[in-house]
């Protein structure tokens, strides 16, 4: 029996996360779904979600190799601004 393998991806509140007033924030959390939203359109993200968390922010289930998880969630315009951080697993 051969069983699909799967990424989860967690988005981590960086400690030294920039302070976002209401505007940039909102600008911030509607890139970031866009970015989700491609993702889900390029086939690779096969669900996420919020984390009521202080720390884990958000999770992602995708159809991609750990490695390349990470290369994505990478351009998420979260990440690259230094407001979360990631971790993969397979």
């Amino acid at each position: 029996m051969q069983f699909d393998h799967f990424t989860i991806a967690l988005l981590l509140l960086r400690p030294d996360a920039p302070e976002l007033d209401d505007e940039a924030a909102g600008a911030l959390q509607n890139a970031h779904m866009a970015h989700l939203a491609d993702l889900h359109e390029a086939g690779h993200l096969l669900a996420a979600g919020p984390l009521d968390d202080e720390e884990f922010r958000g999770l992602s289930i995708l159809n991609v190799e750990p490695e390349r998880a990470l290369e994505l969630k990478e351009q998420d315009p979260a990440v690259r601004l230094g407001r979360f951080s990631v971790k993969v697993m397979p």
